[in-house]
């Protein structure tokens, strides 16, 4: 029996033909026997357009889409899609389970499961170089991670992750040029870097990112702006560090000028040439030029030092006294006691002292028991010097 639409049947059930031309069938097992396999069982709508045909290996092909649809509800073991083989979307030979020959779109997500145990390889996402995953509008702002495997491009072998900018396998572009770029790429055999592309050019321009900061693959660090450390813990060098130079020849080699703004000492200096710094008092009075002024940001300990040369009496056994007082108050003595006339030496007095913040002054006086103190004694041809240096410790 044949009818509209159905190239060769046996039939074994019920059939009614109507009189539209359509045939309506129940219980029915359709057998196609053909040795060329060129019959196939076949569904044509009413203009006699093949619609859809089953050949004689089993194949159906479709000239439309196919839905499972349960009403909305989940749909049942026996309405999913199971497929023992691979599926091809545009290309008819796939080479994987899952095959798309052109984009595709995922409104959801993508699960990946760990590879059965004793597997060598986990789950993983096998992609070329030069491809990318990319999140957002490549003409509005996007969001990238590429994969290269170029080693003539910059950064080379490696992952760049990329914000507002994407790599058309050639140069790198900036979707919208209001925006800037930046980008942190990973070269698995040179470095893991910071680079960035200001905002501004036409869209999809191409940008050159700079590099801001980079870790080498030898544990080096570079960066081309600044170093803010906001946090509270110390910082510590094991190596050499270098101010104004790349090749520091000391633990610290500054090459220039430091400012500190809170100074790194205060000092009270003088170089005296042929001319006499004396006192013949015999109660205190101030050394002359010996006075400091320190302010200090907090709390914090200090070292006072007073020295000076060529320090002596012009009287045998005589006493020349040394005093140091902070704000008024005296810390610390000292004496110089000689048994001949004019005996000269170096004389120095120290001391550690805890101070609180603010505004200080440590100074320095002296007297004689007897005689008159010479402190430098700088005669003809002479340079002697007598300085008070206080350095902060804390």
């Amino acid at each position: 029996m044949t009818g509209k639409g159905v190239a060769f049947f046996l039939i074994f059930g019920i059939w009614i033909l109507t009189g539209a031309g359509r045939i309506f069938a129940a219980d029915i097992t359709a057998t196609l026997d053909s040795s060329d396999g060129s019959s196939a069982f076949s569904i044509r709508n009413s203009e006699s357009t093949l619609k859809a045909f089953i050949d004689s290996s089993g194949n159906l092909q479709l000239r439309g889409g196919m839905r499972l649809d349960s009403g909305g509800e989940e749909c049942t073991t026996a309405e999913m899609l199971v497929v023992d083989g691979s599926i091809g979307i545009g290309i008819s030979n796939p080479d994987f389970k899952l095959h798309v020959n052109g984009e595709a779109r995922i409104t959801d997500r993508i699960s990946l499961s760990a590879a059965p145990a004793g597997a060598s390889d986990l789950a993983r996402i096998v992609m070329p170089e030069s491809s990318a995953i990319q999140g957002g509008i490549p003409t509005v702002d996007s969001s990238f991670i590429q994969f290269t495997g170029a080693a003539t491009l910059d950064p080379g072998y490696g992952v760049w992750a990329s914000h507002n900018a994407y790599f058309d396998g050639t140069n790198w572009r900036q979707p919208r040029g209001s925006h800037p770029s930046r980008q942190f790429t990973v070269n698995y055999h040179q470095e893991f870097a910071f680079r960035y592309a200001p905002a501004g050019g036409v869209n999809n321009e191409v940008i050159a990112p700079y590099k801001v900061a980079s870790l080498s693959a030898g544990g080096d660090f570079s960066i081309s702006g600044e170093i803010a450390a906001t946090g509270t813990g110390n910082s510590s060098f094991a190596g050499d560090v270098g101010i104004g130079t790349t090749t520091p020849a000391a633990e610290l080699d500054v090459n220039g000028d430091i400012h500190a703004r809170n100074p790194l000492y205060w000092e009270a200096h003088y170089n005296d040439l042929g001319t006499h710094t004396t006192t013949a008092s015999t109660i205190w009075v101030d050394y002359p030029g010996m006075t400091v002024t320190i302010d200090m940001p907090a709390a914090g300990s200090v070292l006072a030092k007073f020295s000076c040369s060529m320090f002596g009496n012009n009287t045998a056994n005589s006493r020349t006294y040394l005093q140091m007082l902070l704000d008024g108050n005296p810390v610390t003595y000292g004496m110089h006691y000689q048994t001949a006339t004019w005996e000269l030496h170096s004389c120095e007095l120290h001391k550690v002292m805890d101070v609180s913040a603010g505004l200080h002054t440590i100074k320095m006086q002296w007297k004689v028991g007897a005689g008159t103190a010479y402190g430098p004694y700088s005669g003809a041809g002479d340079v002697g010097h007598r300085t008070l240096t206080v350095i902060p410790l804390t």
